[in-house]
């Protein structure tokens, strides 16, 4: 099997995003173990959810790659829209415990 320069980089961009994906929500639910009363968590849990959808995408995509499953042309942008509504819903979270505060 002879593979160009593109196809391994689009094959070491996506073990180099699944790497990311693992340590990132290492690191959140890290955060979310911590017990402090001053945190507003449930934003974070919004992201704890993106990231699984993340890491989910990124396995589908290497599976796609490497030939074991052959994904569907709606899927990667079914989880980009999952992905970009919960970062949204992140957002106005954030920004009504913000207004609260101020009142």
């Amino acid at each position: 099997m002879t593979m160009d320069a593109g196809s391994a980089v689009g094959i070491t961009a996506a073990w180099l995003n699944l790497i990311l994906a693992v340590i990132l929500v290492i690191m959140v639910v890290r955060l979310l173990r911590t017990k402090s009363n001053t945190l507003f968590i449930s934003p974070w849990q919004w992201l704890l959810f993106s990231l699984a959808v993340f890491f989910i995408e990124e396995v589908v995509a290497i599976m796609d790659l490497v030939g074991t499953f052959d994904a569907p042309k709606i899927f990667f942008p079914i989880f980009e829209i999952v992905i970009i509504s919960s970062f949204l819903y992140m957002l106005l979270l954030q920004i009504q415990f913000m207004r609260m505060q101020q009142n």
